[in-house]
């Protein structure tokens, strides 16, 4: 049976008129480490693209054994790695509906913000790769009270005026952590970045480490040694 002639014309098909509705999400994170008033600091921490809550889990493991917090948060939007089957993974956001993601994502931060981060005495906030540039656009968006920012092989996105939020974290650490050996960062994206960095009005600190495209747990210890 035909029922060609109950679909819409191609002309609708290619040129969808969207409606949206808000609906309750369930999203998932995980923590480890002592009670936010126990510990050193309280870091929210973002994965990379295709990757779970567990993958920071696990990098930031070290540091919750040393009486960090950590709460490692999960992507809203999963996907089979290898297409109709492989495992489970995570992104934050795609070119389909940007706005909609990230405005669900930044809500959702903000969310287990608060949840998690009462009575910390030090809120950091990490990501690596996407997860960067998702927790630079939630800082933009929400404005949330964090002492220092970690961008782990990420990036800074360009369609934001990070300018607009320097006098608020004017007091906060910015590091980047990058390494020379990753794929993505060659010469130009390097000196792109740092071009882009210039703009926010907020110092950066760049902090290399040997690794490729991927998170070194040593490398993470370097910079919260500081603070214990």
């Amino acid at each position: 049976m035909s029922y060609d002639h109950i679909l819409p014309s191609s002309s609708i098909i290619e040129n969808p008129s969207y409606q949206h509705i808000i609906v309750p999400r369930t999203a998932h994170y995980i923590v480890t480490g002592p009670p936010a008033e126990e510990s050193i600091t309280t870091t929210i921490a973002c994965h990379g693209y295709g990757q779970l809550a567990t993958y920071m889990s696990r990098k930031f493991q070290l540091l919750a054994d040393r009486g960090h917090r950590i709460i490692s948060v999960e992507g809203l939007n999963k996907f089979y790695w290898e297409g109709t089957a492989g495992r489970p993974v995570a992104t934050w956001m795609t070119s389909h509906h940007r706005q909609d993601e990230i405005t669900d994502f930044c809500h959702l931060l903000s969310a287990i913000y608060d949840k998690e981060c009462r009575g910390a005495r030090r809120v950091v906030v990490a990501g690596f790769s996407q997860g960067g540039t998702t927790l630079w656009r939630w800082l933009h968006r929400h404005r949330p009270t964090v002492q220092a920012f970690i961008n782990i092989a990420g990036w800074i996105p360009e369609d934001i005026d990070l300018s607009a939020i320097s006098e608020m974290y004017a007091d906060a650490e910015f590091c980047h952590l990058y390494s020379e050996t990753d794929q993505y960062y060659t010469e130009e994206r390097a000196k792109q970045l740092k071009a882009i960095a210039t703009t926010t009005g907020i110092p950066i600190e760049y902090i290399p480490f040997e690794g490729g495209h991927r998170v070194v747990p040593e490398s993470l210890l370097g910079v919260y040694r500081k603070w214990e």
